[in-house]
C-alpha cells in the first residue's frame, strides 16, 4: 500500500504541465509496468533447464530406492532436501545473469543454509540429538510420508521465494529513492535561486519552497538529510547583507523556524504538550545576523542557539521556548524592547559583552512556568534600560562580572523581584546606577559583591533588600553605597553555626536602616564607614557579631540607632569610631560584649583571625559625640575599659546580670 500510494503521488506530479522534472516519468511508468526486473522474471533458458537435472536425477535415484524398500523412506526425504538445495544454487550458477545479481543469489544460499540450521535444531529439540531429523523415521501410512516430503520441499522452497521478493522489492524501492531524491535535489537548487533573487516576492517564494521541501523529504528514509540542508540554507540568508526591502522575508523565515523547532499535541485531559520538532536537533547557527523586523520565537524548543554579534532593531519576544543544550548571545545588540517569558535555558548561557539599549525583561508566562536559566553568565552586559529578573529561577553558577577587558556588568535601574538563585552568585566589580531592588529574594547559595580582577569596587545608587533570604555565606566587600541602603526584613543564613556574613571595606556614603533583620552565624563589619545615619531597628544578632578596624583602616559611624536590638551570643566593638550620636535602646546583650580592651572568647574574633597579631590586645572604641545607654540589659559580662566618651554619656535604666569593667576609661566631656 505504502508502494502504491507513492506511484499514485508520482504520477500526480507528472500530470503536472509546470513540473521541470517530467523526464523522470519514463522511470516511474518503467516501475509500474513492471518493466524494472530482475533475473527471477525471465523465461527459463537451456542454462536453466541443464541446471536442474542433477536435482531430477538424485530425486528419480530417491524415488527408485524408496520403491525398492519402503522401510529406508528416510534416505528418500534427506535425497529430496540436498536435490531441492543443489538446484537453488546450480540455477544461480548457470544463469547468465549471475555476475550482477551476485548479491541476491548470496542472500538465497545464506537464507537456505540459515533454514537447513533451523530444521536441525528444531529436529534436535524435539527428538534428543541434531540427527533427529536426518535418520530413519517410522511413519504408519503413506500418506504421512507425503506430508513430510511437501513440508520440507515447501517450507526451502518458500524461503527461497521470500528472499527473492524481497530483493525485488527492496531494489524497486531504491529505484523510487533513487528518483525522489533526484527531484528533491532539483527543487532544493531552484528555491536556491529563488532566494538570490531581486525580488522580494521571489525571495519569499523560495523560502517557503524550502519549507515544503524539508516537509516532504525530511524524512530519515533518504541519504541526504533535507532538514538539515533546508536549516543551513535559510540560516546562512540571514547572516547574509540582505537588501532593506527584505522585511516579510525576514518575517517568513523566522516564523518557518518557529514552525519546525516544535510540535504540539493535545493531552487526554486537554492539556496542551510541547515535544521538539524536526528542527530541534541542528543547530540554528544566526552569527553576525541583522534583524530589523521583531523577532519573535512561540514555545520552540531549540538545541543549539548561536547569535553572536548579532544586531535586533525591533522588539525580541521569546515565550516558552527551551534551550536544552546552550545558547550563546555574546555581543548581541538588542535596540529595542526585550522579553524573555517562560524561557528555560538548560545548558550554559552567555550574555558576555551585550548591550540592551531599552527595558529586557525576564519573567514568568504563569505559577510553574518561570524562566530559568542553568548556568548563566552576564559578563561585561550592558543594561541601558529598566531591567526586572521577575520569578526567575537561576539552578547553577550566576555571574555579573567585568569582561576580560575590564568593561563591568552595568545596570540602570533592576529588580530581582521573587527571583532564586540556588547556586553560587557573584556580582563583581558591577555597576548599579539607577534604583536597585530585591524584593523577595532568595539566595540559597554562597553570594558576594565583591571585586574582580579589575580591583573596582560593586557600586549601588539607591539599593533596597526587602524580605530576602541569604541561606548560605554572603560577603560584601569592597561595596559603595552611593545612594540609601535598606535591609528590611532580610535574614541572614538558616542558622548560628555554619554561616556567617561579611560587610567589609564597604562604605555608605548616605542613610543604611537594617529593619528588623536577622543574623545568622558569625556577623564581621570590618572597615565598613556609614557616613549618614545608620539605623538598626528591631535586628536580631543570633550569632557573634565583630565590628572592627584593621590594617590602618577603622570602622566608622556617623549617627547610629541600635533600637529593639538583640544579641544572643558575644559582641566585639574593636577601634571603632563613632563620630556622630549614638543611641542602644531597649537592647539585650545575652553574652559577653567587649568596647574595651579585653580579648573574649569569641567565634567571630576567630573567623577574622586572620587578619591580627595574636599577640596584640583589641583597640578601644571611641565615641565622640553623644552617648546613650537606655533600657540596656547586659545578661553577660560587660567590659568598656579604655573606652573614650569624648561628648555626654548617659546609662539609663540599664541593668547589668553580671560583672561590668569601666576601668581606665576616658571621659573628656
Amino acid at each position: 500500500s505504502v508502494q502504491a500510494s507513492r506511484v499514485s503521488r508520482e504520477r500526480r506530479r507528472l500530470s503536472n504541465p509546470f513540473d521541470q522534472n517530467r523526464h523522470a516519468g519514463d522511470v516511474v511508468n518503467n516501475f509500474e509496468s513492471g518493466k524494472i526486473i530482475r533475473w527471477n522474471d525471465n523465461h527459463p533458458s537451456l542454462s536453466t533447464i541443464l541446471s536442474i537435472t542433477p536435482s531430477v536425477v538424485i530425486m528419480w535415484w530417491a524415488k527408485h530406492l524408496w520403491w525398492e524398500n519402503p522401510t529406508e523412506w528416510w534416505k528418500f526425504k534427506n535425497a529430496a532436501i540436498v536435490a531441492i538445495f543443489a538446484g537453488m544454487i546450480l540455477i544461480p550458477l548457470m544463469n547468465s545473469r549471475l555476475k550482477r545479481n551476485y548479491a541476491l543469489f548470496r542472500a538465497i544460499v545464506i537464507w537456505v543454509v540459515i533454514a537447513l540450521i533451523g530444521y536441525t535444531l528444531l529436529s534436535a529439540a524435539w527428538g534428543g540429538n541434531f540427527r533427529a531429523g536426518w535418520e530413519n523415521v517410522e511413519f504408519s501410512n503413506f500418506r504421512d510420508r507425503l506430508s513430510s516430503v511437501f513440508t520440507a520441499i515447501g517450507g526451502i522452497g518458500a524461503v527461497g521465494y521470500l528472499v527473492i521478493k524481497y530483493r525485488q522489492q527492496a531494489g524497486s524501492e531504491r529505484e523510487l529513492s533513487r528518483l525522489i531524491v533526484r527531484e528533491a535535489d532539483d527543487k532544493l537548487m531552484q528555491a536556491v535561486q529563488q532566494l538570490s533573487s531581486h525580488s522580494a516576492q521571489a525571495r519569499l517564494a523560495g523560502v517557503y519552497a524550502l519549507s515544503e521541501i524539508a516537509d516532504v523529504y525530511g524524512s530519515e528514509e533518504y541519504v541526504t538529510d533535507y532538514n538539515k540542508r533546508v536549516v543551513d540554507v535559510i540560516c546562512g540568508y540571514l547572516r547574509t547583507k540582505r537588501p532593506k526591502d527584505d522585511g516579510p522575508v525576514e518575517s517568513a523565515v523566522v516564523s518557518v523556524l518557529n514552525d519546525h523547532l516544535s510540535e504540539q499535541s493535545i493531552a487526554y485531559d486537554g492539556s496542551t504538550n510541547m515535544s521538539p520538532g524536526p528542527w530541534s536537533e541542528y543547530s540554528i547557527d544566526l552569527r553576525g545576523s541583522k534583524f530589523r523586523e521583531p523577532f519573535r520565537l512561540r514555545n520552540a524548543i531549540i538545541s543549539d542557539l548561536k547569535v553572536q554579534h548579532s544586531t535586533f532593531v525591533d522588539q525580541v519576544e521569546l515565550h516558552g521556548v527551551v534551550f536544552s543544550e546552550g545558547v550563546d548571545f555574546d555581543s548581541v545588540q538588542f535596540r529595542d524592547l526585550v522579553v524573555f517569558r517562560g524561557v528555560n535555558f538548560c545548558g550554559e548561557t552567555k550574555f558576555q559583552d551585550s548591550i540592551f539599549e531599552k527595558d529586557v525583561t525576564f519573567e514568568a508566562i504563569q505559577a510553574g512556568t518561570r524562566t530559568v536559566f542553568a548556568f548563566v553568565d552576564f559578563e561585561g552586559v550592558n543594561f541601558k534600560g529598566r531591567t526586572i529578573f521577575e520569578d526567575v529561577v537561576f539552578d547553577e553558577a550566576t555571574r555579573f562580572k567585568s569582561d576580560g577587558r575590564g568593561v563591568p556588568t552595568t545596570f540602570s535601574d533592576v529588580t530581582f523581584r521573587c527571583a532564586t538563585l540556588r547556586s553560587v552568585t557573584a556580582f563583581s566589580s558591577v555597576k548599579f546606577s539607577g534604583e536597585t531592588e530585591f524584593n523577595r529574594t532568595c539566595f540559597e547559595g554562597p553570594t558576594s559583591f565583591d571585586v574582580d580582577e579589575t580591583c573596582a569596587p560593586v557600586a549601588f545608587m539607591n539599593v533596597t533588600f526587602r524580605d530576602v533570604a541569604f541561606k548560605s555565606f554572603t560577603r560584601f566587600k569592597d561595596t559603595l553605597f552611593a545612594g540609601s541602603v535598606e535591609f528590611n526584613s532580610v535574614k541572614f543564613g538558616k542558622n548560628s553555626s555554619f554561616h556567617r556574613t561579611e560587610l567589609q571595606n564597604v562604605a555608605f556614603n548616605k542613610s543604611a536602616v537594617f529593619k528588623e533583620t536577622v543574623f545568622n552565624g558569625v556577623t564581621t563589619f570590618r572597615n565598613a564607614e556609614f557616613q549618614d545615619v545608620t539605623e538598626f531597628s528591631s535586628v536580631h544578632f543570633k550569632g557573634s557579631l565583630y565590628v572592627g578596624s584593621y590594617q590602618d583602616k577603622t570602622t566608622k559611624f556617623n549617627a547610629s540607632k541600635f533600637h529593639d536590638v538583640t544579641f544572643d551570643r558575644d559582641v566585639t566593638f574593636s577601634e571603632v569610631y563613632f563620630e556622630g550620636e549614638v543611641e542602644f535602646e531597649k537592647g539585650i546583650f545575652e553574652d559577653a560584649v567587649n568596647f574595651g580592651r579585653n580579648r573574649i572568647q569569641s567565634s567571630a574574633i576567630i573567623e577574622v583571625g586572620r587578619q591580627f597579631n595574636k599577640n596584640s590586645a583589641p583597640q578601644v572604641t571611641i565615641f565622640k559625640d553623644r552617648t546613650l545607654f537606655r533600657e540596656i540589659d547586659f545578661k553577660g559580662l560587660a567590659y568598656f575599659n579604655g573606652v573614650q566618651f569624648h561628648g555626654d554619656t548617659e546609662f539609663c535604666e540599664v541593668e547589668f546580670e553580671k560583672d561590668a569593667d569601666f576601668s581606665s576609661y576616658l571621659d573628656i566631656s
